[in-house]
């Protein structure tokens, strides 16, 4: 899919504290587009939804980077796309997302 060239495989880094016998790992996730995991999911969304209702276009409802990834995501595939967005999210996320060509 046309995504997943955008997301990134973020490494698994060893944590050097080790717990008896667990390791643990960081898995940088803020390394993604837009800082967060949330590309992943609405790519594994995207993914399993018919053509045919991706077509009409996306919503989301999100204060931040949820909004931001599907919104990435309609412009990619060229659908309109409609965030509702809390009037208490950050004007800079509200910016971002309209950047985006979403519909607030």
């Amino acid at each position: 899919m046309f995504l997943d060239s955008h997301i990134l495989r973020t490494p698994l880094i060893p944590y050097r504290q080790q717990f008896g016998e667990t390791r643990i790992f960081l898995k940088p996730e803020s390394l993604q587009v837009f800082g967060s995991y949330k590309i992943r999911g609405v790519n594994s969304a995207i993914k399993s939804a018919p053509i045919e209702k991706i077509q009409k276009g996306l919503v989301t409802i999100s204060a931040g980077n949820m909004a931001q990834a599907v919104a990435f995501v309609a412009l990619q595939l060229k659908v309109p796309c409609r965030a509702y967005v809390p009037d208490s999210a950050p004007l800079v996320k509200r910016k971002d997302i309209a950047d985006l060509d979403a519909k607030i």
